[in-house]
């Protein structure tokens, strides 16, 4: 019961449920992941820049483009029409960012 007030009190997606502990939003749950699971690749990247930017697209995601997302899929009309402008140009920009690599950090995915 504790984890579902916590689930509903952030009301946030992804969650990550790890020994039975709810980890909420995405940025989170990666640093959580690389701090739980050192022996393993790390998600994010070393170096002190590149972190920071994998922090910045991260942050891009959830707070623009996912939430541009919602108003197309929950608007009608007119504003559904300038969401999806919106949500059009907000996906070129991440595409930009990803030319040429299969991943932010190049060729590995962290």
């Amino acid at each position: 019961m504790a984890d579902e007030v916590k689930l509903f009190v952030h009301q946030k997606i992804p969650v990550l449920v790890h020994n039975g502990k709810p980890i909420a939003e995405s940025l989170v749950i990666l640093e959580y992941i690389d701090e739980t699971w050192r022996n393993n690749p790390v998600l994010l990247p070393q170096d002190p820049f590149e972190r920071s930017m994998a922090r910045f697209w991260a942050k891009f995601i959830d707070e623009k483009i996912l939430i541009t997302a919602r108003k197309v899929s929950f608007n009608t009309g007119k504003e559904q029409e300038q969401a999806i402008e919106e949500l059009t140009e907000q996906l070129k920009l991440l595409e930009n960012k990803l030319k040429g690599k299969p991943y932010f950090a190049g060729e590995a995915i962290g």
